[in-house]
C-alpha cells in the first residue's frame, strides 16, 4: 500500500512538530526572563537564562542513547516513555519557574530533554527507510516539522501572554503584572499541547518491516507582535527550505549544498549588526536567511551519513555526530555573558560568523559527489517505490 509509507512519514513529521520546543525559546525567553527577574531574582538577565537553551542543546546531543534504548525495548515503547518525560518536564516548569532559575534549568533544560533525546535520533532514519530513493528529501520533510513548530505556536503564545501587544520597558524586560501572571500557566499548556501532538504522531508511526534572535531584535524594534511574527515567518522559511534543500542534495552533492548554505550563513552573521539601519524589513530578511541555513545540520548531515554508512548505523552515528556538536554548546553562555556586555553584538556575531567560516573551509576539503546515488533496498518485500510515486501515484 502506497499510503502506508506516507502515513508513517507524517507521523514522524508530527512528532518533530511536537519536539520543536527549542525553536520556541526565542519567543518565550523575554517572558520567562522577565518573570524570573520580577518574581524570583531581580538580578536575572538574558545572558543567564540563555543557559536554559544551551543546556537543552547539550542534553539533546546525547540522542545516541535514545537509539541504544530503542534497540533494546522497541521504538514505540521508547517514544511513549520519552513523550511522558518530555511533556511532564515542560509542564513541570510551572513550578520550577516560581522557585529559581536553577530549578528552571534543571526541569526545562535537563529533565524535559531527557525525554526529547529518547526518540529524536531515530525518527528521520526510519522515515528515510520508507523511501530509499529519496532519502534527503524525506529527511528534509520530517525534520522541517521542528522548524514548523514556531509557525503554529509563536503568535498563539504571544497572544496568550501578551494579548495587548505591550512593549517591554527600555531595559528589554516586561513589568506588567498581567503578563507575568500568565507565564507559569503557559508551561502547563505548552507541555499538554506538545505532548498531544507527539501522541498523534505516534498513532501514525510505523517502522518499515525490512530486512534489517528575538532578544537582539528588541534592541531596536519595539513591537512584540512583529518580533513574534518574524519568528513565525523565519520558521516557515526554515521548514520549506529543509524540504527544498533535501531535494537539491538528492540532485547535486553534499559538498556543494553545504558550501552554499554555510557561505550564506557566514555573510549573514557578519552583516547582521547592520539590520538596525534597514529596519524591520532588513531584520526579517536576515533572520529568515539564517534560519534557512540550519538545513545543513538537520538535512544534509543525516542524509549523507545514511548514504555512507547505511541505514543500520545511521541513527547511532547521527546521534554521535550531534553529541560532538552539542559538547560545544555549554561554551556559548559563558562567551555571551562576557562578550555582549563588554564588546556588544558586533563582536558576538563576528565570533559566530568566524566559527561558521571555519566550517566552510573544512567542507571545502571534502570529496565532491555530483550526483547522489542511494543504494536500493526493499521494504517489507514489496515493490520499491519513490516518494513521488507514493504521493502522486506515478508508478
Amino acid at each position: 500500500m502506497k499510503a502506508r509509507p506516507c502515513v508513517a512519514v507524517l507521523g514522524c513529521f508530527l512528532m518533530y512538530v511536537g519536539l520543536g520546543v527549542p525553536y520556541l525559546f526565542g519567543n518565550i525567553t523575554p517572558y520567562l526572563t522577565s518573570y524570573l527577574r520580577q518574581r524570583v531574582n531581580n538580578n536575572t538577565t538574558y545572558e543567564e537564562t540563555s543557559w536554559i537553551i544551551y543546556t537543552t542543546e547539550s542534553i539533546v546531543s546525547f540522542t545516541f542513547i535514545g537509539v541504544w534504548v530503542a534497540e533494546r525495548i522497541g521504538q514505540k515503547a521508547t517514544i511513549v516513555i520519552g513523550n511522558v518525560i518530555f511533556s511532564c518536564g515542560i509542564a513541570g516548569t510551572y513550578w520550577a519557574i516560581q522557585y529559581s532559575l536553577e530549578a528552571t534549568i534543571v526541569i526545562f533544560g535537563v529533565i524535559a530533554n531527557l525525554g526529547y533525546l529518547c526518540f529524536y535520533g531515530f525518527l528521520v532514519p526510519v522515515a528515510m527507510e520508507w523511501f530509499p530513493n529519496n532519502k534527503a528529501l524525506v529527511a528534509g520533510i520530517v525534520s522541517s516539522g521542528a522548524a514548523f513548530t514556531p509557525v503554529l505556536m509563536n503568535n498563539l503564545h504571544t497572544f496568550f501572554m501578551n494579548p495587548n501587544n505591550l512593549e517591554p520597558d527600555d531595559d528589554g524586560y516586561f513589568y506588567n503584572s498581567e503578563i507575568l501572571d500568565r507565564v507559569p500557566t503557559f508551561f502547563l499548556i505548552l507541555g499538554a499541547v506538545q505532548g498531544g501532538i507527539i501522541f498523534i504522531g505516534l498513532l501514525l508511526y510505523q517502522e518499515p518491516r525490512s530486512e534489517t534572535p528575538k532578544t537582539y531584535g528588541q534592541t531596536f524594534i519595539d513591537d512584540d507582535t512583529f518580533l513574534a511574527t518574524s519568528g513565525s515567518t523565519s520558521a516557515v522559511v526554515h521548514s520549506l527550505l529543509r524540504v527544498i534543500v533535501g531535494r537539491i542534495q538528492d540532485k547535486i552533492s553534499y559538498k556543494l549544498t553545504c558550501l552554499i548554505l554555510m557561505g550564506l550563513k557566514t555573510i549573514l552573521l557578519f552583516t547582521l549588526v547592520a539590520t538596525p539601519y534597514g529596519g524591520k524589513v532588513m531584520f526579517i530578511i536576515w533572520i529568515c536567511g539564517l534560519f534557512a541555513t540550519f538545513s545543513v545540520e538537520f538535512v544534509c548531515i543525516p542524509a549523507t551519513i545514511s548514504e555512507v554508512f547505511g541505514k543500520k548505523h545511521t541513527a547511532m552515528i547521527y546521534g554521535m555526530a550531534y553529541f560532538v556538536a552539542g559538547g560545544t554548546l555549554l561554551f556559548w553562555p559563558l562567551m555571551l555573558k562576557l562578550i555582549i556586555p563588554h564588546f556588544g553584538w558586533f563582536a558576538t556575531f563576528s565570533l559566530m560568523g568566524s566559527m561558521t567560516f571555519i566550517g566552510f573551509l573544512v567542507v571545502m576539503v571534502f570529496p565532491e559527489r555530483y550526483l547522489t546515488q542511494p543504494a536500493k533496498t526493499t521494504v517489507s518485500n514489496e515493490e520499491e517505490i519513490t516518494f513521488d510515486e507514493a504521493v502522486l501515484g506515478q508508478k
